[in-house]
């Protein structure tokens, strides 16, 4: 990448910084959670404006089984990220669901079709499971397209071991939830990503929180798994005390597409 582009990437994060997503509540005023109650995933669908988190058939996290697990070639074999190589400016927030990093200038490209990233945020355990397997965690980077909205998510799964650097980069200091504040800290810049190489799963689904809207694209990093140590989990079980993985759904046909 030739140097000036780097920097045009660099300039890119940082004016586009404040496009950060959050997740919200909606239903009216409903706050959803996720415990066995009345506002759990069982019942997301029940709120008006939520319906589709139960009518929809094309839901996240699919349930990953050997039997929808395909290789297609048509798949490129290199995801296309264009990642800047600079430090990337960033904040961080807790809104009782989620520790959320707003980062962006990140570019994903599917289909010919650019996404750009909006934030990141975890998923503890994991909310996809493969073939029955759940992760400690689960690390989301969501990608959104300008002049439709349409979102692009790639997923990171995490096995116990040693430390992340990569996490190591932000969950040193996790900010705490206060009920009626969500409150925004800026942090020290990333400076360096999940690897986006290797074998990589493809399949078409929903948000993983209400609305649960679906048409999402999702990319699933598979075999060479990150690791997560004992003690950042407890980090983030210390900012975050509850569990925030949506139960399995069904695939209704789906396929999970991997690349060769």
């Amino acid at each position: 990448m030739k140097t000036s582009h780097v920097w045009a990437v660099c300039v890119t994060a940082l004016l586009c910084l404040h496009l950060g997503t959050t997740v919200t509540d909606g239903a009216e005023g409903v706050r959803f959670d996720y415990t066995n109650g009345p506002n759990g995933p069982a019942n997301w669908g029940n709120f008006p404006g939520w319906e589709t988190c139960k009518t929809g058939r094309m839901q996240s996290p699919m349930l990953i089984t050997p039997d929808i697990m395909v290789t297609d070639k048509k798949l490129d074999a290199k995801l296309g990220t264009n990642y800047p190589k600079c430090p990337i400016p960033a904040n961080i927030s807790n809104n009782g669901h989620t520790i959320e990093v707003a980062v962006s200038g990140l570019e994903l490209k599917i289909n010919k079709v650019k996404y750009y990233s909006r934030q990141m945020h975890v998923h503890y355990p994991s909310e996809h499971t493969i073939l029955g397997y759940t992760f400690p965690l689960e690390l989301h980077l969501v990608h959104v397209e300008p002049a439709t909205g349409k979102i692009a998510v790639i997923g990171w799964l995490f096995t116990l071991g040693a430390d992340s650097p990569f996490l190591a980069q932000f969950f040193d200091n996790l900010p705490t939830y206060t009920p009626g504040s969500e409150e925004t800290f800026p942090i020290d810049p990333i400076k360096f990503l999940l690897s986006t190489k290797g074998t990589y799963g493809r399949y078409m689904g929903s948000l993983t929180t209400p609305p649960c809207s679906e048409g999402v694209t999702w990319t699933l990093m598979l075999w060479d798994f990150p690791t997560v140590s004992t003690n950042q989990l407890n980090l983030l079980k210390a900012a975050l005390p509850e569990a925030n993985a949506r139960p399995t759904q069904p695939a209704n046909g789906r396929k999970l597409r991997i690349s060769t």
